[in-house]
């Protein structure tokens, strides 16, 4: 009997649908609408789509990744981000990516 019980629990952890707080690992994310403002915690918005063509408030783990994509040398609406990201939900609904690393970008306007 505790041999079913226990099978029984190993099926169900089987069943579950995969974290969403998962990271996903060198998508490529680019910009929707950003604020200019370092401290501004909402009005960050890009597409991910890998995960999804519809725009996400963007979040960020430390402000040095937000000041490298928003504040550096170039712009980052002409701009692709490879990234590692953190899909944040409310309800089970995707609402926002956090942003965990940055690991290149790229012009997107370049021809080869």
């Amino acid at each position: 009997m505790l041999f079913r019980i226990f099978k029984k629990k190993k099926i169900e952890q089987l069943k579950l649908p995969e974290q969403v707080d998962d990271i996903k690992s060198s998508v490529l994310m680019t910009w929707f609408q950003a604020r200019n403002d370092l401290k501004s915690k909402i009005g960050n918005k890009g597409v991910i789509e890998e995960l999804s063509k519809k725009p996400l408030n963007i979040t960020f783990d430390n402000d040095e990744i937000k000041e490298t994509i928003l504040h550096g040398d170039i712009n980052p609406f002409n701009t692709a981000y490879v990234v590692d990201v953190k899909i944040q939900t409310i309800h089970d609904k995707p609402v926002a990516y956090k942003v965990v690393k940055l690991h290149d970008y790229f012009d997107i306007n370049e021809s080869e």
